[in-house]
């Protein structure tokens, strides 16, 4: 399993379909029946510039905490780690010892894929497997320093103080997505292919659905006091101050691994992807700034970028390595056949870099113009059978987020969930919370 985890932090994809029996053998899931779960936030405790929120609900033991910040970036993280000091210290603790447990599967891929100019350091891989991976991670962590925007590690060290963590640990496990090279797929639709004209965009992550940090799901209300910012949200875990997912008041983020046949496309020198997939929720106003962010940003490893844009009503992919940053939408997102047709309104990417799979072509074009949040979340998600560690619909007509996490202790994937409906209108409100 760790295999998967290390080559990838999310091979995740909205691959979809309509129903079990239907004209798409591929699909072998069944429709999620669980109710929606629409229970508002219960507050559960306060600092100066922090609340924690939990929505906990009977259903599957269902459960996402949600942390609203506020104030400088050291501030944030001063009340993040203070509200979550003893989630942070299992999380973070846990999820390293879980990932050095699995030693015999990650040091093969670090001895094959260490870079030729560190493997002359005198026996990094003589050290026990805890020390190799700290190493490692503090490698990355140092190559990526100068190149990182000073509001990530000032965040962290709140984050320490408030805690009570070693700030290196906290650095380290926010290392790990650019350590193993992350990412994930992305799809949107809009205009004349959804049932209403709005934006709805989707992001389903397949990771390892039994991980030790996804015992932690966690929603980060940010609203940050440095100029240009956007008030904004992640959905990832407890520990990690990056974006795999993320909805602001103007833009919302998708990402996806990418494999291309261009072999220098990567560095180890540059910002975080995680981090600049932040910057976009934090500085992206619409589609053309988003991009300006990824553009003037000096860029590590290769992944696919997404940006849905509410100004523009419209969604963007983009693929970017250190030294490339190509441009996708509805007209020009891949090669056009039966699997992965054009269509008006829609780009998509899925998790397969192949024709090998049929059902989310065969989806939209089935569906072209009645596509809803609804129709994603309850029935083509769980039928398809993606997004095991965690999936998303971003809804921007409505201002809503629907996410649903999967639950290590029983192994359930997130697919087979209760899904939680998160009203962003009120989230993202600064009145709503101080």
């Amino acid at each position: 399993m760790l295999r998967t985890l290390l080559v990838v932090f999310a091979l995740c994809a909205p691959l979809l379909a309509l129903y079990t029996g239907s004209p798409y053998p591929e699909c072998k899931g069944t429709e999620n029946t669980w109710p929606l779960i629409d229970t508002p936030p219960q507050l559960i405790d306060s600092v100066t510039n922090g609340k924690r929120y939990n929505i906990q609900s009977t259903q599957n033991n269902t459960h996402i905490d949600i942390l609203v910040v506020r104030g400088s970036a050291f501030e944030m993280g001063l009340a993040y780690g203070t509200l979550m000091r003893s989630d942070l210290n299992d999380s973070l603790n846990g999820m390293f010892n879980y990932v050095v447990g699995q030693y015999d599967d990650w040091i093969q891929l670090v001895k094959q894929n260490l870079p030729f100019w560190l493997k002359w350091i005198p026996n990094l891989l003589s050290l026990t497997p805890a020390e190799q991976l700290a190493a490692l991670l503090d490698i990355q962590y140092a190559l990526t320093a100068k190149f990182t925007p000073q509001r990530y590690d000032d965040e962290i060290r709140g984050l320490a103080q408030g805690s009570g963590l070693d700030v290196q640990l906290i650095r380290r496990l926010n290392m790990f997505p650019e350590f193993i090279k992350a990412s994930c797929s992305m799809a949107g639709i809009w205009g004349p292919a959804s049932s209403t004209g709005e934006l709805i965009q989707l992001r389903a992550l397949d990771w390892d659905f039994k991980s030790y940090i996804g015992k932690f799901p966690l929603a980060i209300i940010y609203f940050p006091e440095e100029e240009g910012s956007n008030p904004f949200a992640t959905f990832g875990f407890t520990g990690l101050i990056g974006a795999i997912s993320g909805y602001s008041t103007k833009v919302a983020v998708s990402e996806k691994v990418w494999n291309p046949q261009v072999l220098d496309a990567q560095s180890y020198m540059g910002e975080p992807f995680t981090y600049l997939l932040r910057d976009i929720l934090q500085f992206g106003n619409d589609l053309k700034s988003s991009v300006g962010i990824v553009s003037e940003t000096p860029r590590t490893c290769r992944i696919h970028g997404g940006v849905g844009s509410r100004a523009d009503n419209k969604f963007l992919g983009m693929r970017f390595g250190w030294n490339v940053l190509e441009i996708y939408d509805d007209k020009n997102y891949t090669a056009y056949t039966d699997v992965h047709p054009q269509m008006d309104g829609i780009m998509f990417w899925d998790k397969h870099e192949d024709d090998s799979n049929a059902c989310l072509g065969q989806f939209f074009r089935d569906n072209y113009g009645k596509i809803d949040a609804e129709f994603l979340y309850k029935t083509a998600i769980p039928i398809d059978q993606t997004g095991n560690a965690q999936f998303i619909v971003y809804d921007f007509g409505a201002d809503l987020v629907y996410i649903s996490y999967s639950d290590p202790d029983t192994a359930t994937n997130a697919y087979d969930r209760p899904r939680v409906k998160l009203d962003m209108a009120t989230l993202l409100n600064y009145n709503s919370h101080f």
